[in-house]
């Protein structure tokens, strides 16, 4: 064999040895960073046009994010400790919490799931929405205020944690609760635009 075509040869065995190395050895993509949704009916997907869901999913997408939401009528606290307990948010993804609204009558509950929460979800950014309840909803007015109380303690404890004021953005800008504690399609959106521009804060 002349020297040319053991070259060739050579070149031939080293370019297929290249092409069938293990992916692994590859330079690893990027991956997606998530938004990990963790709420109750007013991020519920089932829920339809009056849940955030619908909005916050599109912003979610149009921030290059993936979206993952555990969100379901009438839960709490304990409820999303288990979902985190089965569906742990992957590393590195912002997290939001849209719960309380439904622990208003177990305050001191609320307390030690808010520190459980808070150990489960370590090493991420977490941002929690504090809860609202107007006077539609007789028997839950002023129930919010210890909800709120302890959420702004808590983020005192945890750099990692903040707190997104949704009940002084409802009373700021004059949001009206169909219920008490649900919102109409426009709240809703609004509700949406709150949590992404937090989001878009978390996420430089």
């Amino acid at each position: 064999m002349s020297r040319t075509m053991r070259f060739v040869a050579a070149s031939l065995v080293a370019a297929t040895a290249m092409a069938s190395a293990p992916a692994a050895l590859a330079e690893p993509a990027q991956s997606q960073r998530t938004l990990y949704v963790l709420g109750d009916s007013l991020a519920d997907p089932d829920v339809g046009a009056t849940s955030t869901d619908p909005y916050l999913r599109a912003k979610a997408r149009r921030m290059g994010l993936r979206y993952v939401v555990h969100a379901d009528i009438g839960k709490g606290t304990s409820w999303g400790i288990d979902q985190l307990d089965r569906f742990p948010p992957p590393k590195g993804a912002i997290v939001v919490v849209a719960l309380g609204t439904n622990d208003i009558y177990t305050p001191s509950a609320f307390r030690q799931n808010v520190k459980k929460i808070m150990r489960m979800l370590r090493g991420h950014t977490v941002l929690w929405v504090n809860v609202h309840v107007s006077p539609r909803f007789e028997r839950g007015v002023g129930k919010d205020a210890a909800i709120n109380k302890t959420l702004r303690l808590k983020a005192r404890n945890y750099e990692r944690l903040r707190v997104l004021d949704w009940k002084r953005y409802v009373r700021r800008h004059g949001i009206v609760s169909t219920d008490g504690l649900h919102y109409d399609v426009a709240g809703a959106r609004a509700r949406a635009e709150f949590i992404a521009r937090a989001v878009r804060l978390a996420g430089r």
